[in-house]
């Protein structure tokens, strides 16, 4: 079995991304949740306080309404602070996850990740992935977060002592704001560290899902030739473009000798031309506007040579050089046209010889 040495293709990673599967740490949104969680809680704290204190003291200013109706200003006071806190809470902590997500895969929505695999219930694949590399990495991580985050706790709270021995001396508003600072410091190192960590881990989740994704040298010349057929067809299309593009401009062709005019209908004319011994592709030997487009037409039905309305294709050939061959795009209309004029050819029609333009079909516009 052939060894997978070589980086996956564009496509291997597009196939792999429509599936779901993008190198991802998950930690980097939960990482952002929590810090617009944690900021947002301490930069609402007098506000969320002063709320909170309004709503405890609600109910004693209502003590002379009757219950009944107490009861409800009561309810309905504490339903709208709770949701106020709430929103103002979970609001930045979903547009975070979205923005942690996009940071490292962008946007994307794959609905065969949401599709039900049995192989995934296989109980000797779940117990190898158990002990496979990036379990072991993820382990070693999870042991080194929680080390480093005991030790930001144990070294804020030893360094603040000498505050905390004041708490049982002052009020309930000093309280709550000495609690805040260290929690704050102990917040925001911790975050500093996971965000460092978050990085590493993101780095090592990329690496072992590109090297998931290697592929074999047979497999990308495999997949190479899915997408751009076979090489050797391909080298003579690129010799035959070559050619094609070195050749001496050939001097125009006489308007008698084009196969059609293609109009738009009497601003923009294009004759073409077409012979397979002479010419790989149909090619424009005349390109006329306004009058002059209306003497093509009227030169090329006293020469009986077919006119036809297509506006689209008259517009998007108009833009060639005379000399060009007709671009990629025009190709189908183009063979609709000649088809149109062998048929005309095959029941000898006179229709395109005295004159009217003759109308391109809507059904095949």
């Amino acid at each position: 079995m052939s060894e997978k040495t070589e980086q996956p293709t564009p496509k291997k990673l597009l196939d792999a991304r429509k599936k779901g599967q993008v190198g991802q740490s998950p930690d980097i949104p939960k990482l952002l949740i929590c810090a617009a969680l944690f900021e947002t809680v301490l930069a609402m704290a007098d506000y969320g306080m002063n709320s909170l204190q309004s709503m405890v003291l609600f109910p004693v200013l209502r003590i002379s309404v009757p219950f009944e109706d107490a009861f409800g200003e009561v309810l309905s006071n504490t339903f709208e602070v709770f949701f106020i806190l709430a929103i103002l809470s979970v609001c930045p902590a979903v547009v975070m996850k979205l923005i942690g997500s996009w940071l490292q895969f962008g946007f994307l929505v794959a609905p065969e990740a949401l599709k039900i695999e049995f192989s995934r219930l296989n109980p000797v694949s779940a117990l190898k992935q158990m002990f496979a590399p990036p379990k072991l990495i993820e382990l070693l991580t999870n042991i080194i977060k929680s080390g480093l985050i005991t030790l930001v706790i144990f070294l804020t709270i030893k360094s603040s002592i000498s505050t905390l021995l004041l708490i049982p001396t002052v009020d309930l508003d000093s309280f709550w704001r000495l609690y805040a600072g260290i929690f704050a410091t102990i917040e925001r190192t911790c975050l500093l560290i996971l965000l460092v960590l978050s990085a590493a881990d993101f780095a090592l989740k990329k690496y072992f899902h590109l090297k998931q994704l290697r592929m074999t040298k047979d497999e990308v010349k495999r997949e190479f030739k899915d997408q751009e057929g076979d090489p050797q067809l391909k080298g003579q299309r690129k010799s035959i473009a070559t050619q094609l593009a070195n050749e001496t401009p050939a001097p125009p062709k006489p308007l008698k000798d084009a196969d059609a005019v293609v109009v738009n209908p009497t601003h923009y004319a294009v004759a073409l031309y077409y012979r397979t011994e002479d010419t790989p592709l149909p090619q424009i030997i005349r390109c006329a506007q306004d009058d002059d487009a209306k003497a093509v037409i009227k030169e090329a039905m006293e020469l009986r040579i077919p006119v036809i309305r297509y506006v689209w294709l008259a517009r998007t050939l108009y833009r060639q050089e005379e000399g060009d061959f007709i671009p990629r795009e025009t190709l189908k209309p183009v063979a609709e046209i000649y088809r149109i004029i062998r048929e005309l050819e095959e029941e000898d029609s006179e229709d395109f010889a005295d004159s009217e333009v003759i109308e391109f079909p809507e059904s095949l516009v």
